[in-house]
């Protein structure tokens, strides 16, 4: 395969020749990952009729009596598909190929006595990966107030949240960032804002757009976007949570594999992540 996705299958041939003197036999092989946590082991396993165990494909005589038996000299080999997950849910990586590595156990025929050995490596390069966080603070994680206004929000009172977009390319660098995003009718921008690379946020007044470009980031480096949200609730917004924004979009390109790359989060409320203290204090309007 030209690289390795998420949500994708390709094939994987596997060789064996016995260069021992001995014959062996109940062959095993085991098929282990440097990113396990890409491969569905369980529907790869279903799908070629294997086992798995502790992020290992299991290759035995029972899928295959090749493995019962191996006369010395001889060579064989089978094709297994493998199967990647939906999401990789990765926090950082630091490697940029996915690499999948055989370990053979088998039993010298005629002999009490196992033979354990690692096989060759076969590697692909693994597709660019976005970690598009996104989230709405009244107070950092450390404890400090950034937002302004009553918790609940009143009506009537100006309420202001800060907007934290937090952009990290895994595995290859990407370029030509874009990010856009709209503010709902009713919440407005203050004009304090921040970011850690790039051009500065831009907003259009007339589509209620935010946008942000920047030309290329390297692989496992953070480009941070941050700004400030104002809402005023009125009377018809009691009992629920403030809409802050609508969806939040980010696009790039992969420079590696050329890849395109779309990710989207949903819109940010007023209801705060667990480790921001305001969370504590409720979300709804009151009157």
């Amino acid at each position: 395969t030209d690289y390795i996705d998420n949500n994708q299958t390709f094939p994987i041939e596997i060789f064996w020749r016995n260069r021992g003197r001995f014959d062996v036999q109940e062959t095993t092989i085991n098929i282990s990952a440097n990113y396990p946590q890409i491969i569905n082991w369980s529907k790869t396993a279903q799908a070629n009729g294997l086992k798995y165990k502790n992020n290992e494909l299991i290759i035995d005589q029972d899928k295959t009596n090749k493995l019962s038996n191996i006369k010395t000299g001889a060579s064989d080999g089978l094709t297994v598909m493998i199967y990647t997950n939906t999401n990789f849910n990765f926090s950082s990586a630091l490697g940029s190929y996915l690499e999948l590595t055989p370990k053979v156990e088998t039993k010298i025929f005629g002999l009490n006595s196992a033979y354990i050995q690692k096989g060759e490596s076969d590697r692909a390069t693994i597709a660019g990966q976005i970690n598009f966080a996104t989230q709405a603070r009244y107070y950092t994680d450390s404890g400090d107030q950034i937002g302004l206004g009553p918790l609940p929000p009143q009506v009537g009172k100006t309420n202001k949240y800060y907007i934290y977009v937090q952009i990290t390319p895994l595995f290859q660098s990407i370029k030509n960032l874009s990010f856009e995003t709209t503010l709902p009718v009713g919440v407005e921008l203050t004009g304090r804002d921040s970011v850690t690379v790039g051009q500065n946020i831009e907003f259009n007044k007339n589509n209620r757009k935010i946008t942000w470009k920047h030309d290329y980031l390297t692989a496992n480096n953070l480009a941070g976007l941050y700004f400030e949200a104002q809402s005023i609730p009125n009377n018809n917004q009691v009992g629920q949570p403030l809409q802050l924004t609508n969806q939040l979009k980010f696009n790039a390109t992969d420079v590696t594999t050329g890849k395109i790359i779309m990710v989207t989060n949903v819109g940010l409320t007023n209801i705060l992540p667990s480790d921001d203290v305001g969370s504590k204090k409720g979300y709804k309007v009151i009157e």
